[in-house]
């Protein structure tokens, strides 16, 4: 099957769009689970050791830098931390999944949670539910792990989107 924003290529080298844009979890192979894990480890190690720092940087840049810590440099781990995630998830799993995955529990939790440690476990567990729930169905109904699992996050959202007591954050996106 061509697709239209397809490069033509012949051969070996065929490009899929449609499996640069969702992929399937069940194709990770051994090695791609080894590099996620590596990084994974390399992402937890480096947020518990600069907890506060990174608290500090999320939400008063200004007196970050006034006390004299590295706000940019915290800035920059963040970012290059973040990217390296992405960069080793998206050739396995396409780019759909990572970023349903970073933003909708982690949007939930923090509609839901009041401190920041409890909306860090509540959005890993709300992106283990929506991934265990994602290949449930997908197994079920034999349809898109990825896309189950990113329309599971949405949802989740959704619902604390809807369900949270703040208005304040309902009133800033309208």
């Amino acid at each position: 099957m061509r697709y239209p924003c397809a490069p033509a290529v012949t051969g070996s080298n065929r490009v899929d769009l449609a499996a640069a844009l969702v992929g399937s979890p069940l194709t990770a192979t051994p090695s791609d689970i080894a590099v996620f894990a590596a990084i994974g480890l390399a992402d937890v190690i480096t947020v518990t050791v600069l907890a506060k720092e990174l608290t500090f940087a999320a939400f008063d840049s200004v007196g970050l830098r006034a006390l004299g810590y590295p706000a940019r440099w915290l800035d920059a781990l963040v970012l290059l931390l973040l990217g390296a995630v992405v960069v080793a998830v998206v050739p396995a799993v396409g780019s759909m999944l990572p970023l349903a995955l970073l933003a909708g529990p982690a949007g939930a939790a923090l509609l839901w949670a009041r401190r920041l440690v409890p909306a860090v476990v509540l959005a890993a567990l709300l992106g283990q539910a929506a991934g265990a729930g994602g290949l449930a169905l997908s197994m079920t109904y034999r349809i898109a792990t990825s896309a189950t699992v990113a329309l599971i996050c949405g949802l989740i959202f959704l619902v604390a989107f809807t369900t949270t007591r703040s208005t304040s954050v309902r009133l800033r996106l309208t």
